[in-house]
């Protein structure tokens, strides 16, 4: 949202949406996530037109609870389709079962969430490559979050399951919370000594996150969570000392149906000072140069 303007208008080009409460690589300019709607869905859709009037082109549906398990999640996914916009998901994949293979196939990509602390059961495998194979142009992935104790036999599945079916990838992200004592280096090493193949895996570890700053990155990524209001980042929730594990209100931009009008505010940054826990430090660095205004910029 911040920065980008064609004729005077404010675009977002990816939206994040989390249906259940408790980017696409072209885009620009996404919104994190959205976690909207009442028990009615009425929410939601209204967003969906909100959304293509600030020219969103492609969305990412995710969770705080599990997509699958909102009611209205094919009707939302219909509706966004219809409207030119492509929608990636983000699940953990034990019931998408539920979603019919016509919506599945209109999906652009999806990415399964797995832990150390989650079994890979031959019966969930098995469900798991039924579903794979109705959609086979879906880019399929794997997200894994390896804790400091790992579940190597687990990886080692998982890894082996996406290099069979055909996933884009698989990434092995350290734990948010311990990602001091998470060593992938080493997990690397024990899944080649074993044969698996890796080819496809990213070893994706976590800096240490620094006290907050000038913010635009709430701008460019904020989240629209389940009570239909926008806060700075996906990291929110942890950003506070000591962390509120919930979207804070000192976070919060607005109501998510002002995002026109929180995205007029993006020239100037949010004081993110406030947060003792920033995971988007080198994002708002960048950002903060090009708004920096340029001397002699046809020198440029």
């Amino acid at each position: 949202m911040g920065g980008r303007h064609s004729c005077g208008t404010r675009y977002v080009h990816d939206a994040h949406v989390e249906p259940a409460g408790p980017r696409h690589p072209r885009a620009a300019t996404p919104v994190r996530c959205l976690r909207a709607p009442d028990n009615t869905g009425r929410d939601a859709f209204e967003l969906i037109g909100l959304f293509r009037s600030l020219g969103t082109r492609a969305l990412t549906i995710t969770g705080g609870g599990e997509p699958p398990e909102y009611p209205y999640l094919e009707g939302v996914i219909d509706r966004f389709v219809q409207n030119n916009i492509q929608v990636g998901l983000v699940t953990n994949g034990i019931h998408l079962d539920r979603l019919s293979r016509d919506t599945l196939r209109r999906l652009t990509w999806c990415r399964i969430s797995h832990s150390d602390e989650r079994t890979f059961t031959e019966e969930y495998a098995q469900s798991l490559e039924a579903i794979v194979c109705v959609a086979p142009r879906v880019d399929w992935a794997f997200s894994y979050v390896v804790t400091a104790e790992p579940n190597e036999e687990m990886i080692r599945k998982v890894v082996h399951f996406a290099d069979v079916h055909g996933f884009t990838h698989v990434r092995l992200v350290a734990d948010l919370l311990d990602y001091a004592n998470v060593d992938l280096e080493r997990m690397k090493k024990k899944i080649n000594l074993r044969g698996t193949n890796d080819s496809k895996v990213i070893y994706q570890g976590r800096n240490k996150p620094r006290v907050g700053g000038p913010c635009f990155i709430c701008f460019l990524k904020p989240v629209v969570a389940a009570d239909c209001k926008v806060y700075t980042c996906c990291g929110a929730q942890y950003a506070l000392d000591p962390p509120s594990r919930r979207m804070p209100e000192e976070l919060c931009l607005g109501s998510a149906f002002d995002l026109d009008k929180i995205a007029e505010r993006s020239y100037y940054p949010f004081p993110g000072d406030i947060c003792k826990r920033c995971y988007y430090s080198e994002y708002n660095r960048l950002l903060a140069d090009l708004f920096s205004r340029v001397e002699h910029v046809n020198f440029v």
